[in-house]
């Protein structure tokens, strides 16, 4: 599958397109101003046919010497440490920039850093979600460790695809394969831990490994899975905390993408204009959304951070919201 050129809308929505083309060319002036060097490297490879070699040079500097990535790449989080949580985003983004090269040093780095064994838990056999380090930075509620800071297969399941990818020596076929075979009895606990199945069984097909999972099977159980996580009560699209289709769909060409989806994203798609972007396009210098993440405990730590997120007139809202990922200008270098 090419992931070079995102679509932004299946067919059959052009007249969609046509309607919110002024909201597009808004929010592209709002990319080019405001977003990190990141983020405007993706959206410069996803819709301006920019080069996904400035992702991963972009990425660099969030990566750490372990080979692990922390800094805040994920703006709620700013840790920085490495993390498999960070690690599996960065990897993710590389993936959906077309820019993911096993070949790669960064590729071979970062499996050094998994392999590593650095948060894997042994008895469990899964990487935390969640690490102890995150409590002492900067971070939202959600990032906080407890019990064994472990959160079903997210991020699990895509770092042992990536390691199998990668040919590493280890149990990551064993557990990839008890992983499929959990979703199809069982469903996805969440959003996030089902974008991980869909990006492990992507890479999967990709690199054509067989005899693991069933690839057909599978893909018929994340459908399955998304149908039952996505929202249907389209009303709440853009005002509360739910599971929409964006979630899921990068791309109109995506493996999973259905007929019965798409009154689904056509109704997130006409929120757009009097949800999220609104908001952003509303929002003046000086004032901002309330974070939600809790600061540092770290005296005078937090607090400094949380006050650039207002300062800049934005601030993170939700994680199922990406607009903090395109918003920081914040290199990582200077983060403490």
């Amino acid at each position: 599958m090419d992931h070079s050129h995102h679509t932004l809308y299946p067919m059959g929505m052009e007249s969609t397109a046509q309607q919110q083309e002024p909201m597009c060319e808004s929010a592209a002036r709002f990319i080019e101003q405001h977003a990190r060097p990141l983020e405007l490297a993706q959206y410069h490879t996803f819709f301006a046919d920019g080069d996904p070699n400035d992702v991963v040079k972009a990425l660099l500097p969030f990566q750490n010497v372990d080979g692990g990535f922390g800094h805040a790449l994920e703006p709620d989080n700013w840790n920085p440490g490495s993390t498999p949580i960070t690690t599996n985003d960065a990897l993710l983004r590389l993936y959906d920039a077309g820019a993911l090269d096993l070949n790669s040093d960064t590729a071979k780095r970062i499996a050094q850093y998994l392999l590593s064994g650095a948060e894997f838990d042994p008895h469990a056999m899964r990487w935390r979600f969640a690490v102890s380090g995150n409590i002492d930075h900067p971070h939202a509620i959600w990032w906080e460790r407890h019990g064994d800071g472990i959160f079903g297969w997210n991020p699990t399941v895509s770092l042992a695809a990536f390691l199998v990818c990668m040919h590493a020596e280890g149990p990551w076929e064993t557990l990839l394969a008890e992983a499929f075979d959990t979703l199809e009895q069982s469903g996805a606990s969440s959003g996030d831990e089902l974008t991980c199945f869909m990006f492990a069984w992507e890479l999967l097909n990709r690199e054509q490994i067989d005899g693991i999972i069933d690839i057909d099977r599978s893909r018929t159980a994340i459908i399955r899975a998304i149908d039952a996580t996505v929202c249907r009560d389209t009303t709440r699209y853009s005002i509360e905390y739910v599971t929409m289709p964006s979630t899921f769909f990068r791309s109109a060409d995506s493996p999973f993408l259905v007929a019965s989806f798409m009154p689904l994203i056509q109704a997130e798609l006409e929120t757009l204009p009097a949800g999220r972007l609104r908001t952003v396009g509303s929002t003046s210098a000086g004032s901002g959304i309330p974070t939600i993440w809790r600061p540092s405990r770290r005296p005078g730590n937090g607090g400094a951070l949380a006050s650039h997120w207002t300062s800049s007139g934005f601030s993170p809202r939700s994680r199922s919201v990406d607009e903090p990922s395109v918003l920081c200008s914040r290199s990582p270098e200077r983060v403490e």
